[in-house]
């Protein structure tokens, strides 16, 4: 009878060689580092991405506030700090394409004027983003002075 201590059991390995064992141990821990890499990754732009939402709900807070305001009163705020936001509110003409009867000649007048409301904001040192919205105002809203002013002719570049 074979006992396993004898002759023939040492010529059969007995389980992993230094090498095999070391080839596992790197292969084992460079998939737990890129594991943790990504959970990292993931974890981070999780939190970019909770910190954007909430500076744009704020942002949205500010300028709801802005819009109960009367933009012609001369106090009120066109620049300012609230929430931890820097921001500044711009205002453009939109021009709207009239239609025009040529048969009778009639001068069309629309019923009311729209504008583009431009909220720019964003925190010091990041790039600014902004909150357009359009606000139709009745066509003598505004004053030949306050559009001299505050309504700036050109309207903003798309992305601004």
């Amino acid at each position: 009878m074979n006992d396993f201590r004898g002759p023939l059991c040492r010529q059969c390995p007995a389980g992993f060689t230094l090498m095999e064992t070391l080839v596992a141990v790197i292969i084992t821990s460079l998939t737990v580092t890129v594991f943790f890499q990504l959970l990292s990754g993931s974890m981070n732009l999780e939190r970019k991405g909770r910190d954007l939402v909430q500076e744009l709900i704020l942002a949205d807070r500010a300028f709801e506030e802005l819009q109960r305001l009367d933009v012609r009163d001369p106090d009120f705020p066109w620049e300012g700090e609230a929430h931890g936001l820097t921001w500044r509110l711009e205002i453009h003409p939109v021009d709207i394409a009239s239609p025009t009867i040529e048969e009778d000649e009639l001068a069309l007048r629309l019923p009311q004027e729209l504008y583009l409301y431009v909220f720019h904001y964003g925190r010091k040192g990041d790039p600014g983003r902004t909150i357009q919205r359009h606000i139709a105002h009745a066509p003598d809203f505004f004053d030949d002075r306050f559009r001299s002013v505050h309504i700036s002719a050109s309207p903003p570049a798309d992305g601004a």
